[in-house]
């Protein structure tokens, strides 16, 4: 049997596709944005309480 490279790639295309239309790949992307958000608003709560911190020092 030889090896149809066409049909290999289309394969792997179909599987790329299923994936890239998946849920999984929505939910992965919205669970990054959270972690992305609550990590900024970490950062910026950090930099009031540095800044509140500075001044109270002063």
């Amino acid at each position: 049997m030889a090896f149809n490279f066409d049909e290999m790639k289309d394969k792997v295309s179909k599987g790329i596709d299923s994936v890239k239309n998946s849920d999984a790949v929505d939910k992965a992307k919205k669970a990054t944005d959270d972690v992305h958000k609550k990590v900024s608003d970490g950062l910026n709560e950090a930099g009031k309480k540095v800044d509140e911190f500075r001044g109270k020092k002063d």
